[in-house]
């Protein structure tokens, strides 16, 4: 179960207050996921990945998140989670707490903006990496490879994750 809670990780981002106005750009995308990939990939400071989080998700956002997993009793079939900002944070700090050799990669592989929305979207590709301490995986390196939908708009100067629709396939270096 921790390795589907690991991954399902979502992207959120966040801009300072000098954004206020302007339109969203890729620029501020690609730092923000920056940030946000340097704070979970520190392993030694949980709290500051929780403050970027906080930060880089809106309050109401909301999140949709299936998984293809071989650990998971019925194979074939994604599970559905929906999630708000809270149970996101919550989940992915008990996921990846118990993960060996943790790293994450983040890159926005497209970008649009609407100004008329005020809103932009990106198609997100998350790469997980670490080792599983489980009894089921136990010692077995995985790979996760998570791609999302996400939205994001500018909020009180702020630049927030606002929805994401995700999809994670999770693999194994030995068979299962």
């Amino acid at each position: 179960m921790r390795l589907f809670l690991v991954s399902v990780f979502v992207t959120v981002l966040t801009a300072s207050p000098a954004f206020a106005g302007t339109p969203i750009t890729k620029d501020m995308i690609d730092a923000k996921y920056a940030q946000l990939e340097k704070a979970l990939n520190s392993r030694s400071n949980y709290n500051e990945a929780i403050k970027v989080m906080h930060e880089q998700i809106s309050d109401d956002a909301k999140f949709r998140l299936t998984v293809t997993n071989p650990t998971l009793e019925e194979k074939g079939k994604s599970p559905v989670m929906e999630m708000n900002k809270q149970d996101y944070i919550n989940t992915y700090i008990q996921g990846t707490h118990a993960v060996a050799d943790y790293k994450i990669d983040i890159a926005a592989s497209q970008f649009q903006y609407d100004p008329s929305r005020k809103t932009a979207f990106t198609l997100d590709i998350l790469t997980e990496y670490g080792t599983m301490p489980s009894e089921l995986n136990s010692g077995k390196a995985f790979i996760s490879r998570t791609t999302c939908r996400t939205s994001h708009e500018l909020r009180k100067g702020s630049l927030v994750a606002t929805a994401s629709e995700c999809h994670t396939d999770i693999s194994f270096e030995e068979e299962i």
